[in-house]
């Protein structure tokens, strides 16, 4: 993918976003998301581009978020979020809002992590903005226990646009659908999902290994199954990513 910093203040914030954001961060392309931002940051704080300066942050604030530095996410995002409020900047504003609900999400705050997604939807309906939120209230609502909720959310995610639809972003997407399956007693297929999100080797393990509600699943699980869970989890290191997102996108 060419690099489009130095010419990007010519494009509209949604373009930025799916770029330098949502692309490289969810592709994993750490390094280069990290570089290619603080860049942005740079050239459009020059500018006085307050809008473009909070979507920047925003995407600092993810790519720190699959790392699992949530103190540094944190503060990247409500900086995002200060600038995008102060600007009227409704994309950064509403970015900046689902990435607070995630990380309400690990800090098991789940009723502020489904307020704070649902408000980014009445302040943008922008594609992206869809994505970050159909999966961060999917993620809560599998801690509020409304499982309909979260496969009607889950769904919709794995149906519509693509540019989160990257390895990262399917494999973030698991252990929501591992508690799905759980909460049906189909407790085989639960424990392979989780094998599979947590060892594949693109797993973002930074955050996923912190939520707490996953480790009580995992325990649970090891408990309903025994000496089973060993064989499901070993099944669930050999399966493919695609054919299992493939598989559910179209059930």
């Amino acid at each position: 993918m060419p690099r489009i910093v130095k010419r990007e203040i010519t494009l509209s914030p949604s373009a930025n976003i799916s770029s330098t954001c949502n692309y490289e961060v969810y592709a994993g392309n750490d390094t280069q998301a990290k570089s290619d931002l603080q860049e942005a940051i740079t050239i459009r704080d020059e500018l006085g581009y307050e809008a473009g300066v909070a979507i920047s942050l925003a995407g600092l604030g993810l790519a720190a978020f699959f790392q699992g530095d949530f103190s540094r996410a944190r503060m990247l995002v409500e900086d995002s979020l200060s600038r995008a409020t102060e600007s009227n900047s409704l994309f950064p504003k509403a970015t900046a809002l689902n990435m607070l609900g995630w990380l309400a999400v690990v800090e098991e705050d789940y009723d502020e992590a489904w307020h704070l997604c649902q408000a980014s939807l009445s302040v943008s309906q922008n594609p992206n903005i869809l994505l970050l939120a159909q999966l961060g209230l999917a993620m809560a609502a599998c801690g509020l226990e409304n499982y309909p909720s979260a496969r009607e959310y889950l769904g919709a995610w794995l149906k519509s646009g693509k540019p989160l639809h990257t390895p990262r972003g399917f494999l973030s997407c698991l252990p929501t659908l591992a508690i799905l399956h759980a909460s049906q007693d189909e407790s085989e297929r639960a424990v392979a999902l989780f094998a599979l999100a947590f060892t594949h080797p693109q797993s973002p393990t930074g955050w996923i290994t912190q939520w707490s509600l996953l480790q009580r699943w995992q325990s649970e699980l090891e408990l309903n199954l025994g000496p089973e869970r060993y064989a499901a989890w070993k099944r669930g290191t050999k399966l493919d990513l695609e054919t299992v997102i493939s598989d559910v996108a179209v059930s």
